[in-house]
């Protein structure tokens, strides 16, 4: 049988590998500070969720636009703008994104 992760680009296959490994991660941190009524680290862990899924808007927002040839196409080009926009991401939701977090928050506290 064919792995599907196998036949997608070394990019996407990282990417998928640590998405992953991330939402395992988030899981764990979610289920501990629910448990403990830690409500900074809740806080925290919705702006991290938040962030991810905009850091997935804003790849697919740039696989619409066409490359031009002034950078190059290059793995390292691909490394760079991945990492760039994990970045943005960040930023967005700690300037109070998309309000994502706001609301998972309140709905995740009243447990």
């Amino acid at each position: 049988m064919i792995n599907p992760i196998d036949s997608l680009g070394v990019l996407d296959s990282i990417e998928i590998k640590n998405s992953m490994s991330k939402q395992k991660e988030f899981e764990e941190i979610l289920d501990e500070a629910v448990d403990k009524k830690d409500d900074e680290g809740l806080k925290q862990t919705c702006k991290d969720l938040e962030s991810v899924m905009v850091s997935m808007v804003i790849k697919n927002m740039r696989a619409t636009v066409p490359k031009d040839g002034l950078y190059g196409d290059s793995l390292g080009t691909d490394v760079f703008t991945s990492m760039l926009d994990e970045e943005y991401a960040k930023e967005i939701s700690d300037a109070g994104g998309f309000g994502l977090a706001d609301i998972l928050y309140k709905q995740l506290s009243n447990k």
